[in-house]
């Protein structure tokens, strides 16, 4: 699914964030409403296209000869990185108000569109990527990963559980698309996207190329708040493309499969299952849920598995070269992926600017 379309045709989809090198998927503000009216809207021609955006051109192992200049890391930035772009009080503000844009939008265009506003988990940290909390190629302790990791596992439950309570209006939304008439949801569909044939391209570092819709309420949303189509994609999607960029290296290096292995015998002598990578265990403790249920049970095996991932992770090593390896990496990425990454947390800045502004006026009409 394309850049911008996707984010209004299937909110319900996660996004990913690195977690020492494996892709956890963390939820967003689901929409699932319009995964339904994408169908229904399907033959009017919604096709977009799209390439991954590491593609097939990921760069040798960063190391100590590199002759690229040492990055300056900030706090701000280091923060921006590790929640892949999407910092609590920072992108759900945004996504908000974009949303209450876009329903502006459609009213004027003579639809009815209930704003989704995004649910952001309380009391729970969702970030734990084996990273400290401040610019360091030092690992956290074990004990602080583990205390989060005790109450949350992967994340995974919080996630099902949060999609489960965000459901009003999306349905709320579907019901109001499949009720339109053929000719209205026409109409509906060039006031949401505008014209097919007005599109716009984005290139990431990496190769990745995304396309989206040039006009309509989705493309207002995002000018309004950025200021253009372009800067809105290569901002939404700027950390999470670097983060993947970033672990690519950082696996790639020959320091890491020898604990990486480690880490794996840790894993069948404590858990009793073979498992070559810390993503291959996260895929596991997901299908559980999908065949177990929702309840404390897979609750519980979440938490187990992922606190004896972490416990092999320091013992083996992969812990400290994990973080020592990912610090070298970002403080030598290429000049492209820095340059990414920084303009999209001051784009992000000044979106939160509007974004709360927006809110206001919205609170007070």
């Amino acid at each position: 699914m394309e850049g911008i379309v996707q984010r209004f045709l299937s909110r319900l989809t996660t996004r990913s964030s690195q977690r020492r090198g494996v892709r956890i998927e963390i939820v967003r503000a689901p929409l699932a409403w319009l995964i339904v009216a994408f169908i229904v809207l399907a033959a009017a021609g919604c096709g977009g296209t799209s390439k991954p955006n590491t593609a097939n051109n990921t760069p040798a192992p960063a190391g100590a000869g590199t002759d690229a200049p040492a990055r300056n890391i900030s706090v701000q930035l280091w923060r921006f990185y590790r929640y892949g772009g999407r910092e609590p009080g920072v992108a759900d503000v945004i996504d908000h108000a974009e949303q209450v844009v876009e329903a502006n939008c459609m009213h004027r265009a003579g639809f009815t569109y209930w704003p989704v506003v995004p649910v952001v988990p309380s009391g729970v940290s969702l970030l734990d990527d084996g990273l400290s909390d401040v610019p360091s190629g030092v690992a956290p302790p074990e004990a602080a990963v583990l205390r989060i990791e005790r109450r949350q596992g992967y994340g995974l439950f919080t996630e099902f559980v949060l999609r489960s309570k965000t459901m009003s209006a999306p349905n709320a939304n579907s019901n109001y698309v499949t009720s339109l008439s053929p000719a209205e949801r026409n109409r509906y569909q060039l006031a949401v996207l505008g014209n097919p044939h007005r599109r716009y391209e984005v290139r990431f570092p990496g190769g990745g190329v995304e396309t989206g819709p040039a006009e309509g309420c989705i493309a207002q949303a995002a000018k309004t708040m950025y200021g253009s189509l372009i800067r809105n994609d290569l901002r939404y999607n700027a950390g999470n493309n670097v983060q993947h960029l970033v672990g690519d290296r950082v696996f790639a290096m020959p320091t890491i499969k020898p604990v990486t292995k480690r880490w794996a015998r840790c894993m069948k002598k404590q858990s009793g299952h073979a498992f070559a990578t810390l993503g291959a265990v996260v895929g596991w403790v997901r299908s559980q849920y999908g065949t177990k249920g929702i309840n404390r049970q897979t609750r519980e095996l979440e938490i187990r598995y992922s606190t004896t991932s972490t416990r092999c992770t320091y013992q083996s090593g992969l812990a400290s070269r994990y973080a020592a390896a990912t610090w070298t990496v970002l403080r030598t990425m290429p000049l492209s992926w820095y340059r990414s990454i920084v303009n999209a947390r001051n784009w992000d800045a000044s979106a939160l600017v509007k974004a709360r502004a927006i809110l206001i006026r919205q609170s007070r009409s």
